[in-house]
């Protein structure tokens, strides 16, 4: 380095031709210093005075040697000084700034990690929009992680509402005692329809600063409904398979129960049941639910208990009229048929009596067991002429409720 001793140039540079040092790049330099230190105590805030921060040099006066007076930084420093000096206090000066901007950051970092909460349990929560979905609509929830310490427990405070601005739990307050980090709320249903509640809970940092967070929630309240519906009818049959739906709003099929005061109830799955009556005039059926590990009554539906109605008779697949022998005898079978009903049964005939007029003017019954045309009856049929008549009477029809009913008469005439 060529010139280290001299100062005549150095001091030019640094103090100009000021008296104060105001005329050189001396001041310059000062500024800067105390402007970065001023930056400094703003980013630390009310964590200033924690630092014990240099470059206090701002308005600062220093005594000379001698002690006769006082000078200022620029000229204390810079006025009269080697080159070999200025670069020692530069450096010395570029040490005391990365110092400080060390000091600061390690403060801000500190006081960042007092303040923030630690946790040590991290889950999944499913949150949803309603545990209920009507068909045709969609199921919607937010899915997120959810960080907390189970080390301590919060303080929450349930009530009717929250003031959000004063952090104040406002109507009939209670303690919602916490554990291990979570608080668990449980608040009877009592009248239907929708319910509202709010609340603070506070927390702790690890520097033991408190930090209070305010929540709302609505709900419904539903009475206790239960859908139970015949597939077929508003009645129950003695004697058959009553096909019956039964549903409750917002619980699966499979917690579902059911049972009758008359008869059975069987369980086919999928909310299916099949009801089995074989006597009385009318039957409940009492549903009930299991919900959060209890069985609660949801309601029940009454239903009227009747017989199968009776069917009418048929003789060759029509129920009387004109016939042609051959129609006749190509279908010689009488049968029992229920009309318009939204059962499948089965009434089978078991006797029957086939009434003719003999040669001789007079009325003769053929008592038949069963449902077919006896060779009697055929025969009969196959001598008689165009406009011959016969009857089918005192039909006998077994049900599937076991009853025997007595079917009207069914009245034949021949055609050709």
């Amino acid at each position: 380095m060529q010139g280290r001793d001299n100062f005549d140039a150095p001091t030019h540079f640094f103090i100009g031709d000021s008296q104060d040092g105001s005329g050189g790049k001396a001041r310059e330099l000062k500024n800067k210093l105390v402007s970065f230190r001023k930056k400094m105590i703003e980013l630390l805030g009310k964590y200033s005075d924690k630092v014990k921060l240099g470059l206090d040099i701002e308005n600062k006066m220093y005594p000379t040697i001698e002690g006769d007076q006082q000078l200022n930084w620029e000229m204390t420093n810079f006025y009269h000084t080697i080159l070999a000096a200025d670069i020692v206090i530069l450096n010395k000066l570029i040490l005391e700034v990365r110092n400080m901007e060390a000091d600061v950051v390690a403060q801000l970092y500190s006081a960042v990690s007092a303040e923030d909460f630690t946790f040590d349990r991290v889950g999944v929560k499913v949150v949803p929009k309603s545990n209920i979905v009507v068909a045709g609509g969609e199921y919607e929830a937010e899915i997120f992680v959810a960080a907390y310490d189970s080390r301590q427990n919060p303080e929450i405070l349930i009530g009717d509402d929250v003031d959000t601005v004063n952090m104040k739990v406002l109507g009939n307050v209670t303690k919602l005692e916490g554990d291990s980090g979570r608080g668990i709320l449980k608040i009877p249903a009592g009248s239907p329809g929708n319910k509202k509640f709010g609340g603070t809970i506070t927390i702790k940092s690890q520097s033991g600063a408190v930090q209070t967070y305010w929540f709302k929630e609505e709900y419904f309240v539903m009475s206790p409904t239960a859908t139970v519906s015949a597939d077929k009818m508003n009645v129950f049959y003695i004697g058959v398979d009553n096909p019956v739906s039964i549903s409750v709003p917002g619980v699966p099929n499979d917690r579902v129960r059911a049972s009758i005061t008359n008869g059975n109830i069987i369980p086919q799955g999928n909310g299916k049941y099949i009801v089995k009556v074989q006597q009385g005039t009318e039957a409940t059926i009492n549903v009930s639910a299991e919900m959060n590990g209890k069985v609660m009554t949801m309601g029940s539906a009454k239903f009227r208990v009747k017989r199968v109605p009776s069917p009418i008779a048929y003789v060759a697949g029509k129920p009387g009229g004109n016939y042609t022998k051959t129609e006749l005898l190509a279908n010689p079978y009488v049968t029992a048929v229920i009309e318009n009903f939204d059962f499948d049964l089965r009434f089978d005939v078991i006797s029957y009596s086939f009434t003719y007029k003999s040669p001789a003017g007079d009325l003769l019954g053929q008592p038949v067991n069963g449902f077919r045309f006896t060779q009697d009856v055929i025969n009969i049929v196959q001598k008689s002429g165009r406009g011959s008549r016969f009857y089918v009477e005192d039909i006998k029809a077994k049900g599937p409720d076991g009853s025997v009913r007595t079917l009207p008469t069914v009245s034949l005439r021949i055609t050709g």
